[in-house]
């Protein structure tokens, strides 16, 4: 290169050529970047492509749908599995991925019945792959309910009055013996659970023996492991979550606090609005309950605030797994998902400047739910919909540099509406 020989242009060369070689340095970093494999294709798994695509790693998405939000994304590479259920099929496709990118890949899960496939096969997994997980005993209390409310029991951790049921008989004597309102849910998130029942179902309110028995036999689940807890009084407002990230020695590299706006369906449902906030309260009850289980790795808190005594009640571990609406974290100053990744490689993760307060986090598709299901009784009316959309708001699917997710999205939002219209006009 001539660069001219006035002390002018020597130093616009030099300044062109640190430019040139830190552009080279920034490409030569990214080609040397691990690939990371995310197991999951729906929103879960977008938030973590799109964190770390962002950062130029190579990002694989494995699923069972070719249209999931995540496999439209311009960040991931999409790799179909026919049964995302099926243990042995998972596996297999993981190896297959393994074999042609040549390298090990940080290995990222989005469910819990992921989350088993890789700790029943972590010993043939870490010859390809990089992660981190608690041991599976630890795995196994936090995400089966009994254990983990005996645990908390044992412990002295906040959790609400519980029941089990195991069969159909079982569930009929306790029936008539709760006080009701009561939440009914899966013991365990099963291959049965994934497949044939509806995600907002998976969580229901319950007002009377009659409902709950009514409820859990249209889903054919009479014989399905069962727990029932009591209602925490209070709105979707009231239920608070914290993200986490522990690393190999169980210190916190990550912890982020935040509350639901709204859920879809109201009370039991799936987030559809969330915002961040600060909370040492319940940031430090993360910390003691995963210290006391020796968890490591991604996890996560979901508590219920009860006004009457200031205090939150567990109502849900997460181990092993992103959370759905772990996206918020990255619009509010800790990209949990980057963590992971370089906590997984053994870097050293990035400096974080700390939650950022009040950023609204819009899960899109739930929010139209919410949004085309509302009436005054559960306080959704038109007037109030829109109260929580003032300052900072980041969206699931909608991205500027990434318009695949939302074009997959408004291609599903429009056949919906059609058929919500349709249905109006016949009414």
């Amino acid at each position: 290169m001539n660069c001219g020989i006035g002390s002018r242009a020597v130093i616009e060369c030099q300044l062109v050529t640190a430019k040139h070689r830190k552009e080279r340095n920034s490409r030569m970093q990214k080609t040397q970047l691990s690939p990371a494999v995310v197991l999951g294709a729906d929103v879960s798994a977008l938030n973590v492509v799109r964190s770390l695509g962002r950062k130029g790693v190579r990002v694989f998405v494995v699923g069972n749908n070719a249209k999931d939000y995540a496999a439209a994304s311009r960040y991931a590479k999409f790799v179909f599995c026919e049964d995302l259920t099926d243990e042995r099929k998972v596996i297999s496709v993981l190896m297959s991925i393994s074999r042609n990118t040549g390298r090990k890949a940080v290995l990222i899960a989005t469910s819990d019945l992921h989350v088993l496939h890789i700790s029943r096969n972590r010993d043939l997994l870490r010859m390809s792959y990089e992660f981190v997980l608690p041991d599976h005993g630890v795995i196994e209390t936090l995400m089966d309910k009994r254990r983990f409310h005996d645990f908390a029991d044992r412990h002295g951790f906040p959790v609400p009055m519980t029941v089990f049921s195991n069969n159909k008989p079982e569930l009929v004597k306790i029936a008539d013996q709760l006080l009701y309102p009561c939440v009914v849910k899966p013991l365990y998130r099963t291959a049965y659970w994934s497949q044939h029942v509806p995600p907002d179902k998976k969580v229901m309110k319950v007002v009377s023996a009659r409902d709950l028995r009514e409820k859990i036999e249209a889903l054919h689940a009479l014989n399905q492991p069962l727990i029932v807890q009591e209602w925490i009084p209070g709105g979707d407002e009231e239920v608070y979550f914290c993200l986490a990230y522990l690393d190999r020695a169980g210190r916190a590299l990550a912890l982020f606090t935040g509350r639901k706006l709204r859920q879809y369906p109201p009370l039991t449902g799936v987030t559809s609005m969330a915002e961040s906030i600060k909370s040492e309260q319940l940031a430090e009850l993360t910390k003691a309950v995963f210290a006391e289980a020796r968890c490591i790795g991604l996890c996560s808190l979901e508590c219920k605030y009860e006004s009457l005594t200031d205090s939150f009640k567990i109502t849900e571990p997460t181990v092993g797994r992103v959370d759905l609406q772990e996206g918020i974290s990255t619009h509010a100053g800790i990209d949990i998902p980057f963590i992971a990744y370089q906590d997984a490689l053994g870097l050293s993760p990035s400096d974080q400047t700390g939650i950022l307060e009040g950023v609204k986090w819009i899960n899109e598709p739930y929010e139209l739910n919410s949004l085309l299901s509302r009436d005054s009784s559960n306080g959704t009316a038109r007037g109030s919909f829109f109260k929580h959309y003032k300052g900072k708001r980041s969206y699931a699917v909608t991205a500027a540099d990434d318009p695949g997710p939302f074009l997959r999205f408004v291609a599903v939002a429009g056949w919906r509406g059609l058929r919500y219209l349709r249905k109006a006009i016949s009414n």
